[in-house]
């Protein structure tokens, strides 16, 4: 379901790697009409997928990556990706959370360690990629709080080859779920007793939105099937005031 949602149809296929203590997962998704998956490798901080153009046979391969906070994990990251395009050699793009910045302005404060930042910028060089402008967002991170700290850990990297099949890439970012955030409501297992909750959930999740983007769409209807459910509120009052009854009722038979 929420692969078909962040989609909007489009995706049918996916790799991912589950989280592991600090580090996220990651997830890939794509239409096999379109893209078919030739190879993958599934590293500890990264999930690399081969894909091949259903229509021309043009190859390319995927990164995304949750990048570690030690100087000893990163290098292993590194080399991870190393690997990976020595083994394939074909057009890259290497996309998500490197949990480290590489620019003083990637920070709404200062912080962070300028040898890692350098180092960062370095490989980058290195490896002649393209770091794409995410064109709305200044920051991709946030600590959560009051007056909260703002990094750009996420990055969308091209290799010219890669840039050149498409000159026109864009990256725009999206609207943030995240589960560090609090939860406005919460499945309650007697609402199953309700005769229409089903009707209820099915109907206003299967209502169209006119959101364009996967993480917008998937928050709009999270938060329609919210309202929707606002009745639970009275459905437990009511629910209450019922079994009160009946106690009354129970206490005064004989």
């Amino acid at each position: 379901m929420t692969l078909n949602a962040l989609g909007a149809g489009r995706l049918d296929q996916m790799v991912f790697k589950a989280d592991e203590g600090a580090s996220g997962g990651i997830l890939i998704g794509w239409n096999s009409s379109d893209w078919a998956l030739q190879d993958q490798v599934i590293g500890t901080y990264s999930i690399s997928g081969l894909f091949q153009d259903t229509r021309t046979g043009w190859r390319w391969m995927l990164s995304g990556v949750y990048g570690p906070q030690g100087e000893l994990e990163r290098e292993m990251l590194w080399s991870e990706l190393s690997t990976i395009k020595e083994a394939w050699d074909v057009p890259w793009c290497v996309a998500r959370d490197f949990n480290v910045t590489r620019f003083a302005e990637d920070r709404n404060r200062a912080g962070g360690s300028s040898a890692a930042m350098d180092k960062f910028s370095a490989l980058l060089d290195a490896e002649g990629f393209l770091d794409l402008t995410i064109t709305n967002h200044a920051y991709t991170w946030s600590n959560l709080q009051k007056n909260p700290a703002l990094a750009k850990f996420d990055r969308i990297l091209l290799s010219e080859d890669w840039e050149e099949a498409f000159p026109c890439c864009a990256v725009q970012g999206l609207l943030q779920i995240s589960s560090k955030k609090k939860v406005t409501f919460r499945y309650e297992s007697w609402w199953a007793e309700c005769p229409d909750v089903e009707d209820v959930i099915r109907t206003n999740w299967s209502k169209p939105t006119t959101e364009l983007g996967g993480a917008k769409r998937l928050a709009h209807k999270l938060c329609r099937l919210k309202n929707a459910l606002a009745w639970s509120g009275l459905a437990r009052r009511k629910k209450v005031e019922e079994k009160a009854r009946l106690m009354e009722e129970i206490a005064g038979l004989d």
